[in-house]
This record gives structure tokens, sequence and C-alpha cells, in this order.
């Protein structure tokens, strides 16, 4: 949507990306999420041993923690088709909390941790998330730097 509709802050004028630009960025952004789910995942199974859980060989239950958790995120993503940056944020914020609910509700199951060592590992696996976000932003940065960045275009 916007190669197509663009976008508009204000009053300003309306604001396009290169198809190409936008294709690039895109699945840049697909790879962020998929490294971050498991990232995240690897960090749970890393930290649950501390909560009384017990280690999982290749991070399965933590990979599908954050899967199962996420999706109200990549349905969300689906939000940008309209180009309206409040509409966008109101979705997404709604879908983080969502996404922070499933977290909290289906730790104890995944995990197999008391509903009182969930709050706090919740609590840490939320701190990691923003850990990934912090560097998933300085990455952007560099990788925009490097000439991957948007290509804006006027009509």
């Amino acid at each position: 949507s916007t190669t197509q509709y663009g976008w508009q802050v204000g009053e300003g004028q309306l604001v396009y990306l290169s198809q190409s630009s936008a294709m690039t960025l895109s699945i840049l952004t697909y790879v962020a999420m998929v490294a971050g789910i498991y990232f995240i995942g690897f960090m749970i199974d890393w930290m649950s041993r501390n909560y009384g859980s017990g280690h999982d060989e290749f991070a399965a239950n933590g990979i599908a923690l954050v899967a199962y958790s996420c999706t109200p995120l990549f349905l969300a993503g689906l939000a940008p088709l309209y180009p309206e940056p409040w509409v966008n944020a109101a979705i997404f914020l709604a879908a983080a909390g969502y996404a922070a609910y499933l977290m909290y509700d289906g730790l104890p199951h995944v995990l197999k941790i008391s509903q009182d060592q969930a709050f706090f590992f919740v609590g840490a696996i939320l701190t990691v998330s923003l850990v990934y976000l912090v560097t998933t932003l300085i990455g952007t940065v560099i990788i925009w730097s490097m000439g991957a960045g948007p290509e804006f275009v006027t009509r």
C-alpha cells in the first residue's frame, strides 16, 4: 500500500515508496521477525532453568511459545494495508497488549511452571524482547546506511 496509496502525516503531501524499496524492506522485516522468534525462544529456554522448568534440547517449547504469543502481532501486520499512522499505531498497541497476555497465559502450560513464577518470567521475557527490539532498530540504521533504506518517490 505504501507504493500505491502512500501515506500522509497531517496536511503534508503524500509520501510513496518505490516498489523495489518496499519489497526489500518487506523481506528484511520478515527475516527480522523470524530471527526474533528464534532468538527470544532460545532465551526463554535458557532462562527457564531459573524458573523451575526443564531444559529443552532444541528450545522447541520456547520457540512455540513465542510463535503462539506473537500471532496477534503478525495478524496486525495486515493493518498497514490501510496506511494511516494513527490507525496502525492503535492496532499494533492492541496487538502488543494481547500478545503479552497470551505469553502470560500460555507460559505456565507450555513450560509447566506455577502462575506466580510465570508472572516474573514474563517480565524477564518482555525485557529480552525489548532488548531484541532495540537491537533490531540499531541493525535497521546500519542496513539503511549500507544502501537498503527506503527510496521515496513523488507522483
